[in-house]
């Protein structure tokens, strides 16, 4: 994302935002969240849809209160309220999937990062914004913060240690000379030459 940011088409937009410096992954984190939202903001702001209307449906208000939230959307659409009906389980859905889904109400909303690791996160989403304000101005940048808003209503956990599905290999060993490497196909155990096979 730093090297596309660079381009010309961004330079000027979004070069600052995002800087080639190798951050830690919250950090990384929290600008992705900060430039996806600006990068839609300042298309919804362009001189081709300014005067076009818009709803900006959050995605934690919709899964608190869909029932509103359906309610609302057909009032701006100008459509009846279509009656909700209870999703059916997918037999093939993995559980993770239902973390992301908008099919449902849910009572809580819960992120599985340490407080620590949540602050470094937030504290890049507001940096990002901050550097937005030069480059981006204040009206997008303004009504970007306001779709990101709601980090508050998540309760943390701490991250639980995935095990793998894959069982970890041994560590491959280190094949002399420059011209040799490891046999595809033989987990790395055996070393072999391309020019004396």
């Amino acid at each position: 994302m730093s090297a596309s940011a660079r381009a010309p088409r961004w330079r000027a937009s979004f070069a600052a935002l995002l800087p080639d410096d190798g951050p830690d992954p919250f950090t990384a984190w929290g600008r992705l969240i900060a430039v996806n939202a600006l990068l839609l903001a300042r298309s919804l702001h362009g001189p081709a849809n300014e005067a076009r209307p818009r709803l900006v449906i959050p995605y934690e208000r919709h899964v608190a209160d869909r029932a509103a939230t359906l309610s609302g959307l057909a009032r701006f659409l100008d459509v009846p309220v279509p009656a909700l009906e209870a999703p059916q389980p997918d037999q093939g859905q993995e559980a993770a999937d239902a973390t992301f889904a908008t099919t449902g109400h849910k009572d809580r909303l819960t992120a599985r990062l340490s407080p620590g690791d949540a602050a470094g996160v937030s504290e890049s989403v507001a940096a990002t914004f901050e550097a937005a304000l030069q480059t981006l101005g204040p009206h997008v940048t303004g009504t970007t913060r306001e779709w990101v808003a709601g980090d508050d209503l998540y309760e943390l956990q701490p991250p639980v240690a995935r095990a793998s599905r894959f069982r970890r290999r041994p560590p491959l060993p280190w094949c002399p000379g420059p011209t040799m490497r490891r046999r595809p196909g033989f987990g790395g155990a055996t070393c072999w030459s391309p020019t004396r096979g």
